[in-house]
């Protein structure tokens, strides 16, 4: 691995609302060294019946956009998933109980909650299956194969997308668990006034595909002239001449067009989104940044996902510093 003082481009891509165990869990072997899944994984529901972990069928649109529906992702919401209904106060603020243990076994009974009006009828299987990661994500798992996977990266906090995206641009979520629209425009500092700031004045851009969700950043509305849209990326990308930092944001919604004519889905990965999509964006950010080979050795490529968005993982979270 080439010294982290000879990067000159970190390019990261944040993707939408998967566990390491839904995507990756069976990419190897389950072993002192790799936190994956044995088979032995599963929840049990308000019935005592014992759902286990399992590998979806993938092959068409329905086995490639499990789980569908989409699971919960409220802070209230996966305080069940990790402790349990049990655990979890039933009233605001939603909070694991005293003494409340981190089992990963409130999944099922999240997702099929009969108090729920929208989840009853909800398939149990659906919330706990996990892709077969050659089969149904390639181009994630290769990376993962010839680079490196990180099997104990955890989102920043048990909640929605925009907390957990304020987290990366910010290193905070200003108090938020959940997505609050009615506060834009959110005025955290950002990260990317600390590079304006700075005596080197490094370089960045921010590059989306449709509305880029960093935009509800107030300090951000203010520096329109570093968002570019995708295809831009990829030709900096071919010129050699992306920025020292690059941030990407997929596609979230589906993307139609008259003139010219298009028709393009989601590519954030994002329940019950089509992972193969998503799987494509990474395969062509990575084909694009080796498509220039000087460039390429002097650049570092992160592909992250934003938190678990309620898909199923075995493992327990650990303690945040407050």
């Amino acid at each position: 691995m080439r010294r982290l003082q000879s990067i000159e481009h970190f390019v990261v891509l944040m993707l939408e609302n998967r566990s390491f165990d839904n995507l990756l869990g069976g990419l190897y072997p389950k072993s002192k060294d790799f936190d994956g899944v044995d088979g032995s994984e599963s929840n049990t529901d308000r019935t005592g019946k014992v759902w286990p972990l399992t590998e979806t069928p993938g092959g068409d649109v329905a086995g490639l956009s499990v789980p569908n529906p989409d699971p919960g992702e409220l802070w209230q919401d996966i305080n069940v998933q990790i402790f349990g209904s049990g655990q979890v106060d039933g009233v605001e603020p939603y909070a694991p109980r005293d003494g409340a243990v981190a089992g990963m076994s409130g999944f099922v009974d999240n997702y099929t909650d009969p108090k729920r009006p929208s989840r009853v009828g909800n398939d149990a299987r659906q919330i706990m299956s996990r892709y077969k990661p050659d089969r149904d994500v390639p181009a994630l798992a290769t990376l993962a194969r010839q680079f490196a996977v990180c099997d104990s990266w955890f989102a920043s906090a048990p909640c929605q997308t925009w907390p957990n995206r304020f987290f990366v641009h910010t290193g905070t979520a200003d108090g938020y668990e959940n997505n609050y629209p009615k506060a834009l425009f959110f005025k955290m500092p950002t990260v990317f006034d600390s590079f304006d700031g700075a005596p080197s004045k490094p370089s960045w851009a921010l590059y989306h595909h449709d509305l880029p969700q960093t935009l509800t950043l107030s300090e951000l509305i203010r520096k329109a002239q570093n968002f570019h849209m995708f295809d831009t990326f990829l030709r900096h990308a071919r010129e050699g001449v992306l920025p020292n930092y690059s941030f990407i944001e997929p596609r979230y919604y589906t993307d139609i067009r008259v003139f010219p004519p298009r028709f393009n889905l989601p590519n954030d990965m994002h329940p019950p989104h089509v992972v193969c999509f998503g799987d494509q964006l990474v395969a062509t950010v990575y084909n694009a940044l080796r498509g220039n080979v000087e460039a390429w050795k002097k650049t570092m490529l992160v592909i992250v996902f934003d938190e678990h968005g309620g898909c199923y993982d075995h493992v327990p979270p650990p303690k945040a510093v407050p």
